[in-house]
């Protein structure tokens, strides 16, 4: 630094880290001390479970007779035989090149 205040920077950046330095190692004290000052006591951690699964999500629709007639017209897609012997095509099949895009 060419500046004048060189000086007053290292010693702002020296004093930062002799104070985190100390807080470090004496945190303990700084927090009891903290804690009796503002009689703030131990904070009491409430642990909330989550709900069973069948509160959570709604399954009703998945028996609903619109949503059958939907599971009849899956196909299983198999990405790896997609040239494989069942593709009826006169142009030859071409497999990507990994890319995502």
């Amino acid at each position: 630094m060419k500046n004048n205040y060189a000086v007053v920077y290292y010693t702002i950046i020296i004093i930062l880290v002799l104070a985190g330095v100390v807080l470090l190692f004496l945190r303990q004290p700084f927090v009891e001390a903290l804690r009796n000052q503002t009689g703030i006591s131990t904070v009491d951690v409430v642990v909330r479970h989550s709900a069973p699964a069948n509160e959570l999500l709604d399954t009703a629709i998945l028996e609903d007779a619109r949503m059958t007639a939907l599971k009849n017209n899956v196909n299983v897609f198999v990405f790896d035989e997609i040239c494989g012997q069942s593709v009826n095509s006169i142009k030859r099949c071409v497999k990507g090149n990994n890319k995502p895009f």
